[in-house]
């Protein structure tokens, strides 16, 4: 059975019986909204999803759940499977034995978000994963009673009147990235500015503490020019970067604040002497490559480039100037490394092809709950893809997670514990 009919399947339990031996059950429910709809094929007229964003996302869920069933000899995780359709606000509950065609005549089977909670009770079920889109779960959250909720695609908490169930985000935001990059800024910087001084034990010197002070690294912050709507972005996310720099006793005298809008920026007397001085280049690429023509004849060793992750993406077609500076970054998602090679023959078996970004988030996702399972407060959990960091907000935990990424001309590629990455996606 094609994965694009894996709806028609009632609930996926792998497997109820080894060795001989009853296992104990534990329901999950995911409703997505799959988009059903009736296609033509050779061999007569079939149902097929629509929506590649859920089954990118169920294929990978399902591959982790039969990944993590298969591991466990005493609990199977109990899969429902159900459909929710937006423009109707109403849950598709597909029976076993029951044919799409009668499903789709009987109301008996299309719930309300209150007669989906109650049904969701009725499963004995503890997490429901779904629907996608935020409003639609918090509708369901305020209805939710026994029951916790993972919004898969939300970067922050929905809020849910009356609702005391806990909603959890799957997903950080380039704001935690952006943030958690002011941090590492701040923490160098004192790192930079008072190690040697720490390792002489010397910091009840008076004279050694002024020193410290002069020698922190300036920070130049770039200001774009490029349209409202990319500058508003860039904004936001430059005040994300400053709580976390702030956060970390960053000291603020060191930045500095430069305007592409300003063609003076070219001659800043940073670009001709070689005192440490870091750059953050949250900028269009058109920009970029303009400070790198800039730049290009500083020492290597005095500059680090602080990059938004989009920029990084771009390498491929960076000059190579690039290249020759060292640079930091901040992410959501982990690179691809030999560690993820499990996750991936599981993914590719179900679904014969390579996982992409929604196959990823489901396979984590699903590992994030099998670690939190009776859980009330939620500790940190490694997925082979996303790291899940809960920061308690409003009526549940949104993820913080986040991952430092390096390059340096001397060392390459390298992750936040200074081990070799091999490649960049």
């Amino acid at each position: 059975m094609g994965m694009k009919r894996a709806w028609l399947i009632a609930w996926i339990c792998l497997p109820a019986m080894l060795q001989g031996q009853a296992l104990s059950q534990r329901p999950w429910v995911i409703a997505l909204p799959f988009e059903t709809g009736l296609s033509d094929s050779a061999s007569g007229h079939s149902y097929e999803a629509n929506h590649s964003i859920s089954m990118g996302f169920y294929q990978g869920f399902s591959a982790a759940v039969e990944s993590l069933n298969s591991s466990n000899d005493s609990e199977q995780i109990q899969l429902h499977i159900v459909e929710y359709r937006r423009n109707e606000n109403r849950y598709w509950i597909h029976p076993s034995g029951m044919d799409h065609d009668s499903i789709i005549a009987t109301d008996n089977w299309h719930l309300t978000p209150a007669q989906f909670a109650q049904w969701v009770n009725e499963q004995g079920a503890q997490w429901v994963i779904g629907p996608l889109h935020s409003r639609s779960v918090t509708e369901l959250a305020s209805q939710a009673k026994g029951f916790r909720i993972l919004s898969p695609l939300s970067k922050h908490v929905v809020e849910a009147a009356d609702s005391s169930e806990v909603v959890l985000t799957a997903s950080a935001s380039a704001m935690d990235a952006m943030e958690r990059l002011g941090a590492i800024v701040a923490i160098d910087q004192v790192e930079l500015a008072y190690g040697e001084f720490l390792q002489k034990d010397s910091l009840a010197n008076v004279d050694s503490i002024k020193h410290v002070d002069q020698s922190n690294k300036q920070i130049l912050v770039f200001q774009s020019a490029d349209n409202p709507r990319f500058r508003e972005k860039a904004d936001l996310r430059f005040q994300a970067f400053m709580q976390g720099y702030h956060a970390w006793a960053g000291d603020s005298s060191s930045i500095t604040l430069v305007s592409l809008a300003d063609t003076l920026w070219k001659h800043h007397p940073l670009w001709e002497d070689s005192s440490q001085v870091s750059l953050l280049l949250d900028v269009s690429a058109t920009e970029l490559f303009s400070i790198l023509k800039v730049i290009k004849n500083r020492e290597p060793h005095a500059t680090q480039l602080l990059l938004h992750q989009d920029a990084v993406n771009r390498t491929v077609s960076m000059p190579s100037v690039l290249l020759r500076f060292p640079f930091t970054w901040v992410q959501t998602t982990a690179l691809p490394d030999a560690s993820h090679s499990q996750a991936i023959d599981a993914m590719w078996s179900l679904t014969g092809h390579e996982p992409g970004r929604w196959e990823w988030l489901g396979y984590d996702s699903a590992f994030l709950l099998n670690a939190l399972h009776d859980e009330k407060n939620p500790h940190a959990v490694q997925g082979p893809r996303r790291l899940f960091i809960p920061e308690r907000v409003v009526q549940g935990y949104r993820n913080r997670g986040t991952y430092r990424y390096s390059f340096h001309p001397d060392h390459g590629f390298t992750n936040a514990h200074g081990q070799p990455i091999q490649s960049i996606q």
